[in-house]
């Protein structure tokens, strides 16, 4: 497993073989390994035997349908696995298919656990996108889903990353998921916001597998895009996720007031408790009367810090230091325009724009070069005497920042003095040795 993921990392134009382990019933889950050949050895020694090696593992051939183990028949299931494996990976949804091929087996569960541990005890975020397309979907429908590193790094994230802003750092309500992404559409959560009057409230919606998610944070990748099966019970591994996470913010933040209007009890906490649910549904009159009457006595005394304090900069503030691991960039900017999209002004000079419908920032020209003096943005440096005109190809890089994640905008410099950006459709440890585009060009200095 180390010696595939480090071969895959080091070397990632090169196609990986594992000779005499592939067949129809793994195919997808190496392919998410990074093997990218595969040959016929344990579908041959399958015919041999009289066993056929199908997509869900090896097993007799069925009689009553005249099916055989011969080699055209071993062709046919391989063909449907290729066939799947190539959709998945064209659809952004390979880790899927991967989890639901690896229950063939215990030995595949094996491995793919082993392969989730080596990816989240690395770090290595690089692996990851900071934005996708809208209509992206992250299906967690199983167990091995809450091992996906994907996963595992939004809660080490929200954990460590995640600080709301300056006025929400009174009172945390903690609120149920939704169905429908993000949370503010749905049905549930605009019956909460009329019970919700107050702007001293850090929002942070409990669900699983991603633990917590604060409100700020919900346009995000991938909060906005997950999805998962709702049987309204909590088992413990998910109880337990999130607490940690919970008792984790409530000391960082240092909350007075956590106001639960969840079913999941939470105690021996460094704060005064209100739970509003007491055995009742979340939507009930009762509950979010007690909801309602328990913010007003909380926030009653509260006030913000000062006249010129903006709320919506701060809101802003903290989703850049959950993206960047900053906000200093916004020091000092305004913001105007009506919600959901805000625009970002320095002297009247618009710095950048932020739109969740896209979960991201998008910088003008002045906004990447202040990004790039912080050192906030990853950057490609390209060879001199090349005169940049389109997007960005591996020919054209001469050095390359490893931290750039799909997404990423990336400073693009030339004799070491930035000469524009460009977007990341392909992960820093493709840089620059995978043939082909690695960004699209999005400014010129």
């Amino acid at each position: 497993m180390k010696a595939i993921f480090a071969i895959r990392t080091r070397f990632p134009s090169s196609l990986l073989w594992t000779p005499g382990i592939g067949g129809p019933d793994n195919c997808a889950l190496l392919s998410w390994f990074g093997v990218d050949l595969f040959d016929l050895s344990r579908s041959r020694m399958a015919s041999y035997g009289n066993i056929l090696l199908s997509e869900l593992g090896p097993r007799y051939p069925d009689s009553t349908l005249n099916e055989k183990s011969d080699l055209e028949s071993q062709y046919n299931h391989w063909i449907k696995s290729i066939s799947a494996t190539r959709s998945a990976i064209q659809h952004n949804s390979l880790r899927e298919l991967a989890e639901r091929q690896s229950t063939s087996s215990a030995k595949s569960v094996e491995h793919l656990r082993r392969h989730d541990t080596l990816i989240n005890n690395t770090k290595n975020t690089f692996l990851f996108s900071s934005a996708v397309t809208k209509n992206r979907k992250l299906r967690c429908h199983t167990f091995e889903s809450r091992n996906d590193p994907l996963i595992s790094n939004w809660r080490d994230r929200v954990n460590d990353n995640y600080m709301p802003p300056e006025h929400q750092r009174e009172i945390l309500v903690l609120l149920p998921c939704s169905a429908k992404k993000p949370y503010s559409l749905s049905q549930s959560h605009r019956v909460f916001k009329k019970y919700l009057g107050s702007k001293f409230l850090n929002e942070v919606m409990v669900t699983s597998p991603l633990g917590l998610v604060p409100r700020e944070l919900e346009n995000l990748w991938p909060a906005a895009h997950y999805d998962i099966p709702v049987t309204g019970n909590w088992d413990y591994d998910e109880k337990m996720i999130i607490k940690s996470m919970i008792e984790k913010l409530v000391v960082r933040v240092g909350y007075k007031y956590i106001i639960n209007h969840t079913d999941i009890e939470i105690s021996e906490l460094n704060a005064t408790i209100i739970n509003t649910r007491d055995g009742e549904n979340a939507r009930s009159e009762k509950s979010l009367e007690k909801l309602r009457i328990s913010i007003e006595e909380c926030s009653a005394n509260l006030i913000f810090p000062s006249k010129k304090y903006s709320p919506r900069l701060h809101m802003l503030k903290s989703i850049s230091r959950f993206i960047y691991s900053s906000d200093e960039w916004l020091d000092g900017l305004t913001i105007s325009g009506r919600p959901p999209i805000l625009t970002i002004y320095s002297d009247k000079e618009q710095i950048a724009k932020w739109n969740p419908k896209t979960g991201r920032f998008s910088f003008s020209k002045k906004g990447i070069q202040i990004l790039y003096d912080l050192d906030l943005l990853p950057s490609a440096q390209i060879y001199s005497g090349i005169d940049w005109k389109g997007d960005i190809f591996s020919s054209m890089v001469e050095s390359v920042n490893p931290r750039i994640l799909v997404g990423d905008e990336v400073a693009i410099l030339q004799e070491n003095k930035i000469i524009g950006s460009a977007r990341a459709i392909a992960p820093g440890w493709e840089w620059p040795n995978v043939p082909g585009k690695l960004a699209r060009a999005r400014h010129r200095m």
